[in-house]
């Protein structure tokens, strides 16, 4: 006999006229819950429950701090929602508490890359082996004018040609109302798969100033095929940051 699973959807409405879409496993216990909007659409706060009742997940699907859970009560992963997206850092953890790795989260033209990534060995420190990270010290306040950024860090996990490994750092630099450049500042990765990149900013004005950049890896791969014929392939990945600084004389 073939066993049916039926999920039971239900829309609720309290006495103060929240509304909540939910989901239910076949048992009637309750799988899913969440706050719909003026719309109609499920951007609220919401809870995800495992089949024994213990809770899976809880959060907000409109900008707050949301929690994954194992079954034994314990957090899986924990970050915030924008606008039902990942952003930010989100930390993992196995079963036992221990965080295993972060993972940062970026919006780009309403689309949400995975930026960045740290893996962490069983004794806590990095596994740099499995991680690709960057720590970029932009000063909180610049001079107007030409500032120059050198005490960065930028680590990788890629292996690639040691002789075509380049780190570019591009910032749209603004240099008038009306003039903005994307200038671009370029390292090569030597050894230990850790380099320390420099760029510069331009700041045209006194006051606030957003700062706006993207790191481009690139690389070459490539795999022999014969003893005259190599299969060859430029592997380009991009990272990318923003800060807000003040600027004066």
């Amino acid at each position: 006999m073939k066993k049916i699973l039926i999920f039971f959807l239900i829309l609720n409405f309290s006495c103060n006229k929240e509304k909540f879409y939910k989901e239910y496993y076949p048992n009637g216990s309750l799988k899913l819950k969440i706050k719909l909007d003026q719309n109609g659409n499920r951007n609220g706060e919401f809870e995800e429950y495992y089949e024994s009742g213990k809770l899976k997940a809880a959060g907000n699907k409109t900008k707050d701090s949301a929690f994954i859970f194992y079954g034994n009560g314990n957090i899986r992963e924990k970050g915030i929602f924008q606008q039902n997206h990942r952003q930010n850092w989100w930390k993992f953890f196995d079963e036992n508490n221990r965080l295993i790795k972060e993972i940062e989260y970026f919006n780009v033209n309403k689309i949400t890359y995975k930026n960045q990534y740290i893996q962490y060995k069983s004794t806590g420190e990095i596994d740099y082996s499995k991680s690709s990270f960057f720590k970029f010290k932009i000063p909180d306040t610049l001079k107007v004018g030409k500032n120059l950024i050198d005490t960065n860090e930028y680590y990788t996990d890629k292996n690639g040609d040691k002789n075509f490994h380049f780190i570019s750092i591009i910032i749209d630099n603004q240099y008038s109302d009306k003039e903005i450049k994307k200038d671009t500042f370029e390292s090569r990765i030597i050894k230990n798969k850790k380099i320390i990149p420099w760029f510069g900013i331009y700041a045209y004005k006194n006051g606030r100033m957003k700062i706006t950049g993207e790191i481009e890896e690139k690389y070459l791969v490539y795999k022999l095929i014969s003893k005259n014929y190599a299969d060859v392939k430029v592997i380009i990945l991009k990272k990318y940051f923003e800060k807000e600084v003040y600027v004066k004389k």
